[in-house]
């Protein structure tokens, strides 16, 4: 089918723990280019792969916030309440997104009662189902999609069950990689961000708190740290994501599904709490994100 431009939904997977390599990093081995889990030829990430090429990639900022439930943290963020009152992001969700209905698939209960005791969401459910299957996970995920605009699944996994987690990943995305009516969205975070070589890996990010001069340019001030007109202090380590709609994202030339390609991708860096915001735009939810 020919592209639109826009699509009609959004499937977002999201990969709590997922960015932690083949082993833990030595924080003695500094300076040492790390092994990425998806660069062992044992794990083929073919439509992860096909995601980035065709798509663009890039880093979402986390915004420091020291929430009661830290295990809950990544996705709020990218669902946009960092900071923000279980008693208000109902509302919250309302006020910026009008009528949006996302729903949201997790293998950790503790999220799912969360977002459902906030009502921060219009379903969060429990997986209930094998994710090791294909079968059984696209039919899964066909069905929450259906009813929804935004659909997000959340797996939580430890550095044992990662591969088969990227697997999963794969095998959803190969089921609508080829539908032009659905933006395909994976988001990694790092199960251990606040490891020295992680943080130095990631090093002098690309953000600019205020307005600065280069040359004879004044550059405005960047999205990866602004909420709302305001600096907000970020950790120093991102989460990694890659876009692909086909007609509505521009292809930034990446050849992989990789920690390295986000970082370098054409997206750049910008805080969670657009995250949401960017998709629900191109959705029909919102006014224009960005510049």
């Amino acid at each position: 089918m020919a592209p639109s431009g826009h699509p009609k939904k959004n499937l977002i997977l999201v990969g709590e723990g997922f960015s932690y390599l083949v082993k833990p990093w030595d924080e003695s081995q500094t300076g040492i280019i790390p092994t990425f889990l998806n660069d062992n030829t044992s794990v083929p990430l073919n439509n992860l792969d096909r995601l980035a090429k065709e798509g663009s990639s890039g880093t979402l900022m986390i915004e420091k916030w020291n929430f009661e439930g830290s295990s809950e943290n990544d996705l709020l963020q990218l669902l946009g309440y960092a900071n923000i009152e279980k008693e208000k992001m109902s509302e919250t969700l309302m006020q910026r997104y009008g009528n949006i209905k996302i729903n949201v698939i997790s293998n950790v209960d503790t999220v799912v009662s969360t977002l459902n005791e906030a009502k921060a969401v219009n379903q969060a459910s429990l997986l209930n189902i094998d994710y090791n299957s294909k079968e059984d996970i696209i039919q899964l995920t066909k069905e929450y999609l259906e009813n929804a605009s935004v659909l997000f699944i959340h797996l939580k996994l430890d550095s044992s069950m990662v591969k088969n987690g990227f697997i999963c990943f794969d095998n959803i995305i190969s089921e609508y990689i080829d539908n032009d009516d659905i933006g395909c969205v994976v988001a990694l975070s790092y199960a251990d961000r606040y490891n020295n070589a992680i943080k130095k890996y990631y090093e002098n990010p690309q953000l600019h708190c205020d307005s600065y001069q280069l040359n004879n340019f004044v550059l405005p001030q960047q999205s990866g740290c602004h909420k709302a007109g305001l600096c907000v202090e970020v950790e120093d380590v991102p989460i990694s994501v890659c876009y692909r709609h086909n007609g509505s994202i521009r292809c930034d030339k990446r050849q992989k599904f990789s920690e390295e390609d986000c970082k370098n991708g054409g997206n750049n860096s910008i805080l969670t709490y657009h995250f949401l915001a960017e998709l629900a735009f191109k959705l029909g939810f919102t006014s224009k994100f960005g510049a």
